[in-house]
C-alpha cells in the first residue's frame, strides 16, 4: 500500500483544482478545473479547463498576474477556458505566453495578437520559463514528454510536463513536479513513464475511471495507476490522483448533472418513450410486442448506467 502523507499547507504555491474526467464537466456542470502555480508573484496555469477563472478568483488570486499557460492536449476539459483567457486583457504591462501541444496550437493560432505569444511544445523539448519578476524566488525549467492519449480529430500529439523549480538562493537544489495529464495505462508504456517521472518530488497522474481497462490511447485507469505506483522508487514522493470518473461521484452530483441535460419536468417513463420515438415512431414494420421489448431494453440500459455511475468502491 502506498503511504498517505499530509501535504504542505502553507502558502498556495501549487493549487490542484482538477476533479472530473473529460467530457463529463460540460454536460454535468462539475468542475474539471486546472492546475496552477502561484510562484514568483505570477500565475502559471496548466490545462485551463472548465471553471478555471472561477477557481482562481475563489483562491483569492489576482487574474492580472496570469503570465504563462500550458495546454497538454486538445480536449475541452483541458482548454475550455483558454478562449476566455486569450480574449481578456490580463495585464497592460506583461504579455501572456501560451505553451501548447501541436494540435491545440493549430486550433488556437487565430487568437494570436500583440500582447500574446504562442510556443509549440513537442516531446523532447527543454525550455527555460522566463519570469518577469526581478525579485523571483525560483528559476523554472520545463521538460516535455510524449503522452499516449487520442485528441479530438484522432490526433496523437498529447504531452506530459515536468517542471524543475530551482531556488534562486540555492541553485544546487531542485524541486521537480510532473504533470502526466491524460495518458494510457498499458504495461508497454510503463518504462517510458518511470524513466521520465520517477525523480519527481510531486507527481500528478490522471486515473480516468475505475471500471475500464487501458487500450493504448485513453487513460491510465485503475490497473495503470496500480502498476505505476508499484514502479515508483521514491517513497517520499507526493502523489496526487486527478481526473476521476463520475462513477466515484455522490448521488447529488450525478442527479443534479442529469437535470442539466434532461428537464426536471420530463418523467422518466416519458423520457424513455421519447428516445424510442426518435428511432421507431414511423417504422410500421415493427410490431407492438417488438416495440415494447425495445422500450424495456432501453429502460434496462438506463438503469445499468445509473448503477455504474453510483459505483463507490474500488
Amino acid at each position: 500500500m502506498y503511504k498517505s502523507t499530509k501535504f504542505y499547507s502553507g502558502e498556495k504555491i501549487l493549487i490542484l483544482a482538477r476533479e472530473w474526467n473529460s467530457w463529463y464537466p460540460s454536460a454535468f456542470n462539475v468542475s474539471a478545473g486546472c492546475y496552477f502555480f502561484n510562484i514568483n508573484e505570477e500565475i502559471y496555469i496548466i490545462d485551463p479547463g472548465f471553471n478555471t477563472l472561477d477557481i482562481i478568483v475563489q483562491n483569492n488570486l489576482d487574474l492580472r498576474l496570469i503570465r504563462y499557460i500550458f495546454v497538454t492536449h486538445f480536449h475541452p476539459d483541458h482548454f475550455e477556458n483558454l478562449t476566455k483567457l486569450l480574449t481578456r486583457l490580463t495585464s497592460r504591462t506583461y504579455k501572456l505566453t501560451v505553451y501548447m501541444n501541436t494540435t491545440t496550437l493549430n486550433q488556437f493560432e487565430v487568437y494570436l495578437k500583440d500582447n500574446t505569444e504562442f510556443i509549440e511544445l513537442k516531446p523532447g523539448n527543454h525550455l527555460k520559463i522566463g519570469s518577469n519578476n526581478e525579485n523571483r524566488n525560483f528559476e523554472i525549467n520545463l521538460e516535455i514528454t510524449k503522452s499516449f492519449h487520442k485528441e479530438i480529430g484522432g490526433y496523437m500529439n498529447s504531452i506530459g510536463l515536468k517542471f524543475h523549480l530551482i531556488p534562486v538562493e540555492s541553485k544546487n537544489q531542485s524541486y521537480k513536479i510532473g504533470f502526466m495529464s491524460d495518458t494510457d495505462g498499458l504495461s508497454a508504456y510503463m518504462n517510458h513513464y518511470e524513466k521520465f517521472y520517477d525523480e519527481c518530488d510531486i507527481l500528478i497522474p490522471h486515473i480516468g475511471a475505475i471500471h475500464k481497462n487501458p487500450n493504448g490511447y485513453k487513460h491510465l485507469y485503475l490497473s495503470g495507476i496500480e502498476e505505476l505506483l508499484g514502479r515508483i522508487k521514491n517513497e517520499n514522493k507526493f502523489i496526487f490522483l486527478g481526473e476521476f470518473g463520475l462513477e466515484l461521484a455522490n448521488n447529488n452530483t450525478f442527479y443534479n448533472g442529469l437535470y442539466r441535460v434532461i428537464s426536471r419536468k420530463i418523467p422518466y417513463t416519458k423520457l424513455i418513450t421519447n428516445i424510442y420515438g426518435i428511432f421507431f415512431s414511423q417504422d410500421s414494420t415493427i410490431s407492438l410486442k417488438e416495440k415494447n421489448s425495445i422500450v424495456k431494453l432501453l429502460v434496462k440500459e438506463c438503469e445499468a448506467c445509473l448503477k455504474k455511475v453510483n459505483y463507490k468502491s474500488i
